[in-house]
């Protein structure tokens, strides 16, 4: 096995993301062969060294989780926190046991749609890097008749308030636009995410959202994944996915 970074072997383990990793490290709180490691520099090979985190041992799984998911409405996108349902309960436990997962394309609760999970911290600290922004396909149903000059304002960016400050957002693809008088569908593509994003802008647009439901994250498609159901990704899908990854 060649040397890796020690701080990427601790993301891969699924213990903890790289720059938690990191402030690990120069916390003191982990040692290779016995001897403190004092720098985010420092290089192990898996293979031969013997890595331990607050003197508890720190190894990699035989092979690691990358976890396709059909988000149900009504679950937090969240791995830690109260009894309140949470996308990891719709895994089986003896699939992650002893697991750390990350969740890599957060949805609001009420939210459906496609998200994925995995207990490669590096693999997940990479795509959720913020210089890494895959296009997000969402299907989506508003309120009302969405016309043609809606749309576009929504394709050319529009006036929201994220988190109490001001932003204007990046164009998007509208596509797909038809109605049926009380309600419009349609399918939105944004190169970024921010905190309810659609759901705002549609409001700025006079067409409040009903039904929202991502259904692609850059070259990963949900396809006809049933509600609540999950499946493995494949070689081929998680490569595509850290294609241009930070």
């Amino acid at each position: 096995m060649e040397q890796v970074r020690l701080a990427k072997f601790i993301a891969q383990t699924g213990y903890a993301a790289r720059r938690k990793a990191e402030e690990l490290i120069l916390a003191g709180g982990v040692t290779v062969n016995g001897n403190p490691a004092t720098t985010v520099t420092t290089f192990i090979n898996p293979d031969v060294d013997r890595v331990e985190i607050f003197g508890q041992p720190c190894t990699k799984p035989e092979h690691n989780l990358y976890i396709a998911l059909h988000k149900p409405s009504g679950y937090l996108s969240t791995t830690t926190g109260d009894s309140r349902k949470k996308v990891p309960d719709l895994l089986p436990k003896e699939a992650t046991e002893g697991r750390r997962l990350f969740l890599v394309g957060r949805l609001d609760k009420e939210t459906e749609g496609l998200i994925v999970l995995t207990d490669d911290g590096d693999f997940a600290q990479r795509l959720m890097h913020p210089s890494f922004e895959k296009e997000k396909e969402y299907e989506v149903i508003v309120r009302g008749r969405m016309d043609e000059k809606a749309a576009t304002t929504l394709r050319n960016g529009v006036d929201i308030i994220v988190e109490g400050k001001p932003y204007h957002t990046y164009p998007a693809k509208v596509e797909h636009l038809t109605s049926d008088g009380k309600t419009s569908r349609f399918h939105i593509t944004l190169g970024e995410g921010k905190k309810r994003q659609i759901r705002l802008m549609c409001a700025a647009v006079g067409h409040p959202v009903r039904y929202l439901r991502r259904v692609r994250i850059g070259s990963l498609e949900l396809g006809d994944l049933p509600l609540g159901k999950y499946r493995l990704l494949s070689e081929q899908e998680r490569q595509g996915l850290m294609k241009n990854a930070a």
